[in-house]
């Protein structure tokens, strides 16, 4: 992940395979992490970000649980 500027972050590639939703959440958290080393809470680009992110992370919860999954595959992070 390039982490150069707030404005460039890498997105994620599209594969045909994976949800939307999925992309929407990856991109929009890379997203809060790369704003988060140049702006602090508070800060309208910030909270933007993590508005983003909330919403997207709403969008992509188990509808049972109530939670998203997470888990590590082949040494990367990965949304299950």
């Amino acid at each position: 992940m390039r982490m150069d500027s707030p404005q460039t972050p890498r997105r994620i590639e599209f594969q045909p395979d994976v949800p939307q939703g999925h992309y929407e959440l990856m991109n929009a958290m890379q997203r809060v992490y790369n704003i988060g080393l140049y702006y602090p809470t508070g800060h309208n680009m910030a909270d933007r970000a993590i508005g983003s992110f909330l919403h997207a992370v709403k969008k992509n919860v188990d509808k049972k649980t109530g939670c998203l999954h997470f888990g590590v595959t082949e040494q990367a992070l990965s949304l299950q």
